[in-house]
């Protein structure tokens, strides 16, 4: 089960127009973050660490050209891999949206 964080609470743009109800002052989505789970515990389930095919093609990332990070593990992801073991910030989505270093 993934946990999502939602910067800015929507995953719609913010209107530019001061008069709308959705608008809300100094409120800006700039990007996605979450996590993807150790799979300890789940029969013979595998997965390639990283940014899964579903956040690449995500509405926010993609029609909205947002930046998106994932922390997940540094190896493939199995059974066997240890709740603790390294893992790092993936980035993926818009890569001119990326800063340099984070």
């Amino acid at each position: 089960m993934e946990q999502n964080v939602l910067l800015a609470g929507s995953f719609s743009p913010v209107s530019n127009n001061p008069t709308s109800p959705e608008y809300k002052a100094q409120e800006y989505l700039i990007g996605l973050f979450h996590t993807h789970p150790t799979l300890y515990g789940c029969g013979n389930a595998t997965r390639n660490p990283g940014a899964s095919q579903k956040d690449i093609d995500s509405a926010a990332v993609r029609e909205f050209g947002l930046p998106g990070f994932v922390y997940d593990y540094v190896s493939f992801v199995d059974t066997h891999l240890p709740i603790n073991a390294n893992a790092k910030i993936y980035k993926y989505g818009a890569p001119g949206r990326f800063p340099n270093t984070y």
